[in-house]
């Protein structure tokens, strides 16, 4: 109770949440154009800091961090304070920018790396993730996380899951195209959305996000709204061709509803 942590404003809710079960401090530092502002969270840097949770690609916002800023990031953070980077949708990011992280360990004791197999392996039901740390940092989270946290299917599914890696390669590639589609649909409707590194896309659909969620769901299309930060956006997961048309076909239906004047 008391400790502080750094996150983006607007980053995978999980991080608030937790800090707030144990009694922490949550600093919010607001994203800059979609992206977490590195230098604005050194200078929140408190001798109460514990954890700076750096979520890249981020969710929802699906921009990225690159390891030139990274790394200047890293160079700025007091040694006694734990970074974690948390890596879930890795292995859908095509931009050569992006952090090659554990090569980065060795220079940097205090960094944890996530991943999960939730996401391109297709293994969310599962639960099944895992983190990457010195070997100090893995011995003192080890003391306290919960025992019997992965089960034996699940690391039998997690080990086969990683031998399959032409799977990972198809799954990125028809990722990308869908978000090439999606997004000139977007272009062509005149809606503005931050740059795409995971598998979904933010879109300002310039009104209440909320609103158009529920005439979405009215057609069969599920999206996410409710962002505090970000009231006009939604949050499309990319799918099949078929998916991506059908959303894109719904969501066009549905701006022609609420801008038509009554």
């Amino acid at each position: 109770p008391g400790d502080e942590t750094i996150m983006a404003d607007q980053t995978f809710s999980v991080y608030k949440t937790n800090a707030n079960i144990e009694g922490a401090v949550s600093i919010e530092v607001p994203l800059i154009n979609g992206k977490h502002d590195l230098p604005g969270m050194v200078n929140v840097i408190t001798d109460k800091t514990k954890i700076i949770w750096v979520c890249n690609p981020n969710n929802p916002t699906g921009t990225i961090v690159s390891e030139s800023e990274l790394v200047s990031f890293l160079d700025e953070v007091p040694a006694h304070v734990m970074v974690v980077l948390d890596e879930a949708y890795y292995e859908y990011v095509t931009d050569a920018s992006y952090p090659a992280s554990i090569k980065l360990m060795e220079r940097y004791p205090n960094l944890v790396i996530l991943r999960t197999f939730s996401k391109i392996y297709g293994l969310a039901a599962l639960r099944i993730g895992y983190g990457i740390g010195q070997q100090e940092v893995i011995s003192l989270i080890n003391r306290v996380r919960e025992p019997f946290n992965t089960g034996r299917l699940a690391q039998v599914a997690a080990k086969a899951a990683l031998k399959d890696q032409e799977f990972v390669a198809k799954c990125r590639q028809r990722n990308a195209e869908g978000i090439t589609y999606i997004q000139q649909q977007f272009d062509r409707l005149g809606l503005s959305y931050f740059p795409a590194n995971g598998n979904f896309i933010m879109v300002d659909v310039q009104n209440p996000g909320t609103e158009v969620f529920k005439l979405l769901l009215s057609k069969g299309i599920i999206v996410r709204p409710g962002f505090e930060v970000y009231p006009s956006y939604i949050r499309v997961t990319v799918g099949s061709e078929e998916q991506n048309k059908a959303f894109i076909g719904a969501l066009e239906q549905v701006l022609h509803e609420v801008n038509s004047p009554a």
